[in-house]
């Protein structure tokens, strides 16, 4: 299978174009670029929606330099910044532009973006769109402005205005101010019945704009695929994203979806971070969509290219975006403005050495394969169900349902997304955060108990309570206490045990950024900590283990993020827990390293399995430990960026140890056969 190259590049019609053809051509051959996706309507020289007249030049320039492009046996896609507009930046709409425009549930109105249900508009898009396609693109790209939220000034999350107003009235049944149905779309408690009224127009609107803009296209050009950029699941969550609705409406009868899921740095962050989030918003974004989806992720350089990101981490992203199991990367690596392709900032080598490798991975049909380990299940309509603390923004809203990836990833601890009902969970661990649990009956919750050994932080804990099933996990009552208040300053080991080499080890409790569940436990747990307040006095239960069936962390409310978690001996506590379970719902997992992440994909139909390295710390590992009780090891193939060479790997009781380790930033897979 191959590994495709998207460029994003934009060569702006009148300026200086003829200078920018060459450079562009010897990079795409230097860095075995297969796709060319041309911008328009971006960035800086957007002046707001363009019209038919204001494309064609754009139009006619992309077709140019196509037609060059196409004698090197490089394509040509489409990637317009902008559908319904990320902000307005001062633009305004143009004459004979009478598009309705959003309003925030403040009554802001936009200058210029517009509100999906405005006939207008819809018009509009469907126009500009079956436009774009008589350019026959390869792909037609729609960026991740189609959404209903992060369009600056407004405040985030839907529209509100006189046409929304109208339609969640009739939806209502009666007729809404602004100020009341927002107030109790987002009341405290159980959710009040105007937030199903929300989301279901918001989920209905971009589900029919979405197969607008496809029916456009392929009635032009039935040849071209139409794409779609995606941001954080969470976020797309709280408008009630339909991922099969839009995708297929997009892609038409006679495509596959395409999706660019989001790889979460527009910056270069440290990239212990960048695996959290990585973990939290592509993995996850990847398992809510249909399996037939083809996924070419984004890496972002953009404005500044090498002041924006080095190289190496650029390499990062792509080799450990592979675990996504997709067929390209799209690369946004030069500036927006017209300037092309700038020679000298070495992306050529580096991307033509890591090309290879990627094809190697790609030939081994991850996305086809089955993800294994701890099961992380997530709703994607958990927005519908989540109870609001305040009720004053809708970011209230945004489901906290993905921790557990970020963190058991950071731990080296193999784990997979799972959005089907949970009595479809194979057996094993199942990892829940955040209020998932208001998402399914009080059978499917006591089944999900009954069948799994369950691991939950203190939100999911709470949740149990407030559903009246705390006895599941052992929970007679709980309270949250603000942390940094003198009363939590630290837990201690207390189960006798030695972890990372400590006897009675003490982990901070303070300027964590989370707050701690006080828990009353029905009958004493196995504590494997407790909480202490500065002299020392036990204040707390901490970790603990409730009928070797339920390991709770008795964290939340993580207004800061979870670094909580991201401690050797939290890590040493849960791989132990993890150990002591019985082959084969014991996870695999690489022993007591920092952010070296185990992906482990399993195909039944050929009897094969594939681990997949990530090594997110800049130190390298020279010998790699992985716990993977029951594992018979026969010939196993190793694949690096170094080429193909037989696994060195060595029994060492319940693990294997890898010999020749992860170098920093480095990724690997082994593939094992004949399982």
């Amino acid at each position: 299978m191959a590994f495709s190259y998207m460029l994003r590049v934009t060569i702006a019609p009148g300026f200086h174009e003829t200078e920018k053809v060459e450079p562009l051509l010897r990079f795409c051959q230097q860095a075995a670029i297969d796709d060319v996706m041309f911008f328009t309507s971006c960035g800086e020289l957007d002046q707001g929606h363009p019209t038919l007249a204001e494309l064609r030049p754009w139009l006619e320039t992309i077709g140019r330099v196509g037609a060059t492009l196409q004698t090197i046996g490089v394509s040509t896609s489409i990637n317009p910044l902008t559908t319904l507009r990320h902000s307005d930046h001062g633009r305004m709409l143009k004459p004979g532009q009478s598009f309705e425009c959003m309003v925030d549930s403040r009554g802001l109105q936009s200058e210029v973006t517009p509100c999906p249900l405005c006939p207008e508009f819809g018009t509009y898009l469907a126009a500009v769109f079956a436009l774009y396609a008589s350019a026959k693109p390869a792909t037609l790209w729609v960026e991740d402005d189609f959404r209903l939220h992060n369009h600056v000034p407004l405040d985030y999350g839907g529209c509100f205005c006189e046409r929304h107003l109208a339609e969640y009235s009739k939806r209502a049944g009666r007729r809404l101010t602004r100020a009341e149905f927002v107030s109790a779309m987002l009341a405290p408690g159980e959710p009040h019945p105007y937030r199903t009224v929300w989301l279901d127009v918001a989920r209905d609107a971009m589900v029919a704009l979405a197969a607008r803009i496809g029916s456009a296209v392929h009635a032009v050009s039935p040849t071209t695929r139409v794409g779609l950029m995606s941001s954080h699941p969470m976020v797309h969550c709280s408008e009630a994203r339909d991922w099969r609705g839009i995708l297929m409406g997009l892609a038409g009868p006679h495509h596959a979806p395409v999706l660019r899921p989001h790889l979460p740095a527009y910056r270069e962050p440290p990239a212990p971070s960048y695996l959290i989030a990585f973990n939290e918003v592509a993995r996850q974004a990847r398992a809510l969509i249909p399996v037939t989806t083809e996924c070419y992720p984004e890496l972002e350089n953009y404005p500044h290219s090498r002041f924006t990101k080095s190289r190496a981490f650029s390499s990062f992203q792509i080799t450990s975006s592979l675990a996504l199991g997709v067929r390209g990367i799209t690369l946004n690596i030069f500036d927006m403005m017209g300037n092309g392709v700038q020679a000298g900032q070495g992306y050529e080598a580096m991307l033509a050495e890591i090309k290879p490798f990627g094809a190697a991975v790609a030939e081994l049909g991850l996305e086809s394969m089955t993800p294994q380990g701890i099961q992380i299940p997530v709703c994607p309509t958990s927005s519908y169900t989540l109870h609001t603390e305040r009720g004053e923004r809708i970011e209230e809203v945004y489901p906290a349902e993905s921790l557990w990836s970020g963190i058991l990833s950071s731990y080296g601890i193999a784990n997979a997304f799972c959005a089907a009902a949970p009595q479809q969970l194979e057996q094993g661990c199942v990892a829940v955060s955040g209020q998932y649990f208001r998402n399914l009956a009080a059978a499917a919750i006591t089944s999900l108990f009954e069948r799994h050994l369950v691991i939950l932080d203190g939100e999911a804990a709470q949740t149990l309570l407030d559903l009246g099933l705390g006895e599941l996990a052992g929970l007679q009552r709980a309270r949250w206490q603000p942390l940094n208040r003198g009363r939590h300053a630290y837990e201690q080991v207390c189960d006798g045990e030695l972890y990372c080499g400590f006897s009675e080890a003490r982990l901070s409790l303070q300027e964590t950024g989370c707050e701690f569940l006080d828990i009353d436990y029905r009958q004493a747990p196995a504590l494997k900590t407790q909480a202490r307040n500065p002299a020392g006095e036990v204040v707390a239960p901490g970790i603990a283990v409730v009928n070797h069936r339920v390991l709770i962390f008795p964290y939340g409310r993580y207004g800061a993020g979870p670094a909580l978690y991201l401690q050797p001996v939290r890590q040493a506590i849960t791989q132990a827990v993890l150990r002591a379970l019985p082959p084969p719902q014991t996870p695999f997992f690489v022993v007591g390293e920092p952010y070296v992440s185990l992906y482990v994909f399993r195909s039944t139909a050929d009897r094969r399995m594939v681990w997949y390295l990530t090594n997110a710390s800049l130190d390298d590992v020279s010998e790699l430990t992985v716990c993977c009780p029951g594992l018979r090891i026969t010939d196993v193939l190793e694949i690096s960026r170094r080429g193909r060479a037989k696994a060195e790997l060595a029994p060492c009781g319940d693990s294997v140890v890898l010999r020749t380790g992860l170098r920093g930033l480095e990724s690997k897979a082994l593939v094992f056969s004949d399982l």
